[in-house]
């Protein structure tokens, strides 16, 4: 059982928790809110990127479950693809990518110099895979075969360009270097 005797110190079964030095940021909360954040300027991305002028009524009627659970899939391959390579250098496994699979270009272990940002990372890969593989089991046969992705930090790479656009580094910069 948790009590808070103030808005600083937090006592939790007997034990006292030193007082917060960053009281207005809960890491958890920021990073579940970052990552939300990022999944949903991904998707729309795509979606408003692929589908610029070229949307009608008769498209959207068109799309299927299926159509619907590879397109989460595609994402979920590169989200996957990307956590992995930064937590251990390599991605997907052969048996989670399908048949006749694309490549990936880009991507790196990344030397983690603080540990719960490194946990944080081997967290969100642990569910991406989970993710590839509820779909991939979900579809059967229908699911599609991860495509060639581009998980690169050059200079007009996505993820260097999503990087500027999100501030985290400025124009001329790439991410991760």
């Amino acid at each position: 059982m948790t009590y808070e005797a103030d808005d600083d110190i937090k006592i939790d079964s007997g034990k006292v928790s030193p007082p917060n030095p960053f009281p207005k940021l809960d890491m958890r909360e920021a990073r579940r809110t970052f990552l939300t954040g990022l999944g949903a300027g991904a998707i729309g991305a795509a979606v408003f990127g692929a589908a610029e002028g070229s949307f009608t009524e008769a498209h959207a009627q068109s799309m299927t479950d299926v159509n619907v659970l590879n397109f989460a899939l595609n994402l979920e391959y590169l989200e996957a693809s990307f956590y992995l390579n930064a937590v251990t250098g390599q991605g997907l496994s052969a048996s989670d990518m399908g048949p006749n699979p694309g490549t990936v270009t880009g991507g790196a272990q990344v030397p983690f110099a603080i540990p719960i940002v490194k946990s944080y990372a081997v967290e969100i890969a642990t569910q991406e895979r989970t993710h590839v593989e509820f779909l991939r089991s979900a579809l059967g046969g229908s699911a599609a075969p991860m495509p060639n992705l581009n998980i690169g930090t050059g200079l007009n790479d996505a993820f260097t360009q999503v990087a500027v656009a999100a501030g985290v580094i400025s124009q001329g910069q790439t991410f991760n270097a």
